[in-house]
Parts: C-alpha cells; structure tokens; sequence
C-alpha cells in the first residue's frame, strides 16, 4: 500500500523529533506542531465556537499525539494546581494554560496561575487563548492595552496583593513586531521569585458567524452565538458587578427569540 504525501510528511515529522537533544529543538519543533494544529482547527471553527475549554484542550491533545508527542497529558498536577497542558518528551517539559476569552480578567487570571502557581521549575511556558466571538485583533490589542497599562490594579480582588502582581508584571514585554496574522508570540514577564518567565502565547481564532443566506437563516448557528453571548456578558459581571445587569436584557431576548422562532 502506497503512502500519501501527508501521511509520509507526518512520518517524517515523528522521525525528525528522534533527533531532539536539548530544550530549543524540543520547543521549535513542539511550538511547528501547535501552530499547525490551531490552524487546521481554525478552519473548522463552526466545530469549536461554542465548545467547553476542557474539551478544546482535549482535542488539541488528541492531534499532538498523532504528531508523535505520546507523552502528552490533561489537566496534570503541576505547583499545587492543575495544569491544562502537559508535554514531556527525551526529559524535556513544557507546560500551557488554556482559557476561553470571557474578557481581559479572565485571560489575567491565566497568566496569574503561570506565574504564581505552575512555572516553579520552568523558564518557557504557553498560553492559548481560545476566542469564539468576532473582533479578534481588537481583543488582542484590548490585552496587551490591560499589561501594559497595568489595568489590573483597579479591579475588585486584586487589592491586597498589589505589590505582588506588581512584581510579575511590572514591565511586560509585547514584541513590537507583533503582526496581525495572529501568530503565535513570546511576551515576557517575571515569577514571584524574581526571574523571568517567557510566554508563548496563541490566539485561537474560532469564531463562526456567518453571514450568507444560509448562516443568516440558521437558527442554530444564531442560538448558539446568543448563548455564547450570554456567558461572556454574565463572566464579565461576576468580574465587576457595577456593570450592572441592564446588558442582560436584550442579550436574553435576542436568545429567547431565536430559540422561540427554531421551535416554530
């Protein structure tokens, strides 16, 4: 039986990371891997756009396996916590916390557990951001703006452990050629111990909205999106309760209505 020539570059792939002999060629090879991977799922984001973070992870997981990473795991214990990603292979590890975009909060609260809790032993790390709604390059820049501006330092929580967030993120460091492609990228920060922590950071984009005569039409689609709507707007009000609730009511209605018309 004759092999494919995806499936003889797969091979070729599993074979080139027997030659992997020190940290830099683990991760350049593991980070070639994740980026493909995020893509070929991107392309299928009507898959994904509503999923469970857990279950993201999982399929992500599933696809590093067949790339040949079989010492991959889920939701290991790693600095008194559990890690979303864990990666090991010829002794050498990388570990990657996963959060879905409710909000710059929400993504600050995963980079706290990276640096406070699991990178005890570890210089690099990941991040995947797994964004399901429109406006992904504003998102980004709205994150880098919450780093860089230190917005974190008014938020309801945060108040009586200031000086030790300010010791992590002081001076993050966001490439200044950071491209709009959304590829992945490095941003650098500090561990409480006081060394530094680089970041790699991946935006998944797996928003589906469209807007042809077919996805304008489907109910599914549209109850779907209003849902997820819905749970952005009620995670950003458990953040910060002065919102108040008034968003709440054309969020509900729109879901409502779409749900009412998809049972008529």
């Amino acid at each position: 039986m004759s092999l494919t020539n995806s499936r003889l570059q797969k091979l070729e792939r599993i074979n080139e990371k027997k030659l992997i002999s020190n940290f830099d060629d683990f991760e350049k090879a593991l980070l070639i891997d994740l980026y493909r991977i995020i893509r070929r799922m991107e392309s299928s984001s009507d898959k994904y756009f509503v999923e469970k973070e857990d279950d993201i992870t999982t399929e992500i997981i599933g696809r590093l396996f067949e790339a040949g990473w079989t010492n991959t795991e889920e939701q290991t214990k790693v600095g008194g916590g559990s890690v979303d990603l864990y990666i090991e292979y010829n002794g050498f590890k990388w570990i990657c916390e996963a959060k879905r975009n409710y909000g710059n909060l929400n993504l600050f609260e995963g980079l706290l557990q990276l640096t406070t809790r699991y990178a005890k032993n570890q210089e690099k790390v990941g991040f995947f951001i797994y964004h399901q709604k429109n406006a992904l390059l504003s998102s980004i820049a709205s994150f880098h703006d919450f780093l860089t501006s230190k917005k974190w330092g008014n938020k309801k929580g945060y108040e009586e452990f200031l000086d030790d967030i300010e010791a992590c993120f002081s001076q993050v460091i966001i490439p200044k050629e950071f491209s709009n492609d959304k590829s992945h990228y490095t941003i650098e920060v500090k561990k409480l111990c006081g060394s530094p922590l680089k970041i790699r950071v991946f935006w998944a984009d797996f928003s589906f909205n469209p807007l042809d005569k077919s996805g304008r039409e489907s109910k599914s689609i549209q109850i779907k999106n209003a849902r997820l709507n819905l749970m952005t707007a009620f995670f950003e009000y458990e953040k910060n309760p002065s919102s108040g609730t008034e968003q709440f009511v054309p969020l509900l209605q729109k879901y409502f209505r779409f749900e009412e018309e998809s049972n008529s």
